[in-house]
């Protein structure tokens, strides 16, 4: 009985990948380990917190905001660069862009964020953030 229950827990606990979707301890070089979680929310983050959500089941309409939540174990100063990428349904890249960042030393947590207003090529997209080259996130979704 209490395995059931368990795994009841579990499949009830589970985030739909919609909302949010985690990545632990990837080895960022000159960061090192970061956890990171990806996702979708309808408004802006506000203080690296997600406001609001996608109903359950719903495909994503536009407008609404990717983002990336991440924290690493270290707390030295490091150099960041922060690629954003859009794989469109068709498998070109679309939305790319890199910036150049820094974790101040005493810094764990960093969240970054991308709006899109409109989305030409409906379908199935993929999103992918890359820290310092490595991949520390990615996500799928069907849009509108």
């Amino acid at each position: 009985m209490k395995s059931r229950l368990l795994a009841l827990a579990i499949c009830c606990l589970t985030v739909p990948s919609a909302f949010g979707q985690g990545f632990d301890n990837i080895n960022v070089p000159g960061i090192g380990p970061v956890t990171a979680t990806v996702g979708f929310s309808p408004g802006p983050l506000v203080g690296c917190e997600v406001q609001s959500r996608f109903p359950a089941g719903q495909k994503i309409t536009t407008p609404f905001v990717v983002y990336v939540i991440a924290d690493r174990t270290s707390t030295h100063s490091a150099p960041l660069t922060l690629e954003f990428r859009e794989i469109l349904p068709n498998g070109r890249v679309g939305e790319r862009e890199v910036s150049h960042f820094s974790f101040p030393a005493g810094v764990t947590g960093k969240c970054n964020t991308k709006q899109f207003d409109r989305i030409d090529e409906p379908g199935t997209h993929r999103f992918q953030w890359f820290y310092n080259g490595v991949e520390i996130g990615r996500q799928t979704v069907d849009v509108n």
